[in-house]
């Protein structure tokens, strides 16, 4: 009897951590269930994913914590020595461009449409998993009658990719409940998180803040929580700082904690996530809908700064939902008076964080990834 060749499965999109992650969690979900199966990635030529997903083939940072203090925890966070995720990028534009050089833009879309569809000639993938982002375009468009298509939308309010390929798509799978898009069917299954960080939700908070300007950094936040330091109720004492920055502001960030004699470990962008989450007790973050979801997984109350004028206001909205049901605050990138009021008071209230702890536990989708896997494999 003839042997049946492995799946091959193939995500797009990407541009950011907060399209990608999910991605890897699902790919790793699959992994498990079917260790021989071909995982692509197909996305832009932006560093981050290339970096993203050499991380999650070599292993990814386990907890030191985990092998003293959690029997256990270390099986699930050492390192998947598999054949790597394969990763082959696109020649392909942001959405911006259309409105700035519609020729271009539609010229570099067809070209990538086509290049599309001769990689799903050639690899002929059982499923595809659209990530979001102006990378997933094509590929979606490509595969549109010819495999089937599963979308992930992370955020409250549908993003462009989604509100453009949902119709082509087979699943569209939802983090929020309130979220509306046009599918023929449509899953609640939350946001998809890597198993080595939902492993922390048994990890008692530290006192750690941790600052997390997505995974390409956040000017903006970063000297608006520089700004919060420098007040007099600044950082009570046994605390510290992990402050992720983003690679064009590292220097500056670094260079003020030091001058201002505040106990702060700056890096351009963690890697170890799921040891930074372990040692916080709070969180100040960009409101983006990976992030939101690690943090509802890990159970971190957090101070949530949207990005102004985020696209259909949707950081806003993930905020919102949060806020609401008291797992966070919201304050706006502007820094009013009364927000080094706010961090001071969380800083020194233990209760207050573990009220905040409980309400984004119970907001959390820890099984997502494994939901996403049997979406995929319903479909195909």
């Amino acid at each position: 009897m003839a042997m049946s060749q492995p799946s091959t499965y193939l995500f797009c999109g990407g541009g950011s951590g907060g399209h990608l992650f999910p991605g890897v969690a699902v790919a790793e979900e699959l992994r498990k269930r079917e260790p021989g199966c071909r995982i692509v990635f197909v996305g832009s030529t932006r560093e981050i994913e290339r970096n993203v997903l050499a991380a999650a083939t070599n292993g990814w940072p386990g907890l030191e914590r985990g092998t003293s203090e959690t029997p256990g925890l270390s099986a699930q966070t050492e390192p998947n020595v598999q054949v790597p995720f394969q990763h082959i990028a696109l020649d392909v534009l942001p959405a911006s461009t259309l409105y700035r050089n519609p020729f271009r833009f539609l010229k570099a879309h067809r070209a990538a449409v086509r290049k599309a569809g001769e990689l799903l000639n050639e690899l002929k993938p059982v499923a595809v998993i659209g990530l979001g982002g102006f990378a997933s375009v094509p590929v979606v468009t490509a595969a549109h009658r010819k495999c089937p298509i599963v979308l992930l939308e992370q955020n409250r309010v549908p993003g462009r990719a989604t509100s453009w390929l949902s119709r082509k798509a087979d699943v569209v799978c939802l983090s929020f409940p309130e979220t509306v898009v046009r599918c023929r069917r449509v899953e609640l299954t939350g946001n998809p998180v890597r198993e080595s960080i939902v492993a922390v939700r048994e990890f008692e908070s530290g006192q750690t803040l941790l600052v997390l300007g997505g995974s390409q950094g956040a000017v903006g936040l970063n000297t608006l929580v520089m700004s919060l330091l420098d007040e007099p109720t600044g950082l009570p004492e046994g605390w510290r700082v992990v402050h992720q920055t983003g690679a064009a502001d590292e220097s500056r960030v670094r260079s003020h904690y030091e001058s201002a004699g505040i106990n702060a470990e700056v890096h351009a962008f963690i890697s170890d996530m799921p040891q930074a989450y372990a040692d916080s007790g709070l969180v100040i973050s960009r409101a983006g809908g990976t992030t939101l979801a690690e943090l509802t997984c890990v159970g971190r109350g957090a101070i949530l700064v949207p990005i102004p004028r985020s696209v259909r206001d949707h950081q806003n909205a993930n905020a919102a939902c949060f806020a609401e049901a008291k797992g966070a605050r919201i304050i706006q990138q502007q820094g009013p008076e009364s927000a080094a009021r706010l961090l001071a008071e969380l800083l020194s209230s233990s209760d207050q964080r573990e009220a905040m702890s409980r309400v984004m536990k119970v907001l959390g989708y820890p099984a997502a990834a494994a939901a996403v896997a049997d979406v995929v494999a319903s479909v195909h």
